[in-house]
């Protein structure tokens, strides 16, 4: 393999290790605080602290967050259709307006919130989903690790690893699933997301989420070609 090719893979091997490693230091200490809330949550009542959510509550989503990226934004559906809860409370009258700096999505609310409930909920499904995540930096980690040393990318041990980094998204693809994928979504406060009660909506396809592993899945097998062209060229010569 052509040494300078080489050194560019090393330099995506060593540069992918150490953004994996922050990623998976960041993912830890949330899955820490989500530890935290669950212990809080089994410790004390869940209706120990009550939140008076009576009246009207708005969500601004400025301008900035979608102008020249989402150019059908202005076409959010019937804000009538939408599942606005907060803490298992549903919203009522939900409505939006556009004003100068984006749009602003109104609902009215009446009823206390059980905020220590809220949080374990929340909690539970964020831990989960984190833990999900760090099994993907994981592997996507030690895929690196063979990228940094690897003398060919066509190797038995980077095609192994890569194998083993595709399959470690299923997981998060199942999750996704059962979420719609709106927790990264602009659509997040139109579903009753990162919440307990998501999950008893029941399964949706999450086209970008199954994409993406599908490519995965796609460079294993062209690596894996890769190699075997490879080791027919050695045989050859």
């Amino acid at each position: 393999m052509n040494s300078e090719i080489r050194k560019k893979v090393n330099t995506v091997g060593k540069v992918g290790h150490i953004l994996a490693v922050i990623a998976k230091i960041f993912l830890i200490a949330g899955m820490v605080c989500m530890v935290l809330g669950i212990a809080v949550g089994v410790i004390f009542p869940r209706d120990a602290v009550q939140a008076d959510l009576s009246g009207e509550v708005t969500v601004h989503v400025s301008e900035k967050l979608y102008k020249g990226r989402f150019p059908v934004i202005g076409d959010l559906g019937d804000p009538e259709g939408w599942n606005i809860q907060l803490g298992g409370e549903e919203f009522d009258d939900v409505r939006i307006e556009k004003t100068d700096g984006g749009i602003d999505i109104i609902g009215s609310m009446s009823g206390g919130v059980p905020v220590l409930g809220a949080l374990f909920k929340g909690c539970v499904i964020g831990l989960v989903y984190m833990t999900a995540v760090l099994v993907v930096f994981c592997f996507l980690d030690a895929l690196m690790k063979e990228f940094r040393t690897c003398e060919t990318p066509f190797a038995p041990g980077v095609i192994r690893k890569m194998s083993n980094f595709a399959w470690s998204l299923l997981p998060m693809g199942l999750l996704s699933g059962f979420s719609g994928g709106e927790i990264l979504s602009v659509r997040f406060f139109s579903v009753n997301a990162f919440s307990a009660d998501g999950l008893e909506k029941g399964f949706t396809i999450n086209i970008s989420v199954i994409l993406m592993i599908l490519v995965v899945f796609a460079l294993v097998q062209v690596f894996k070609y890769g190699a075997e062209l490879q080791q027919q060229a050695d045989e050859t010569l």
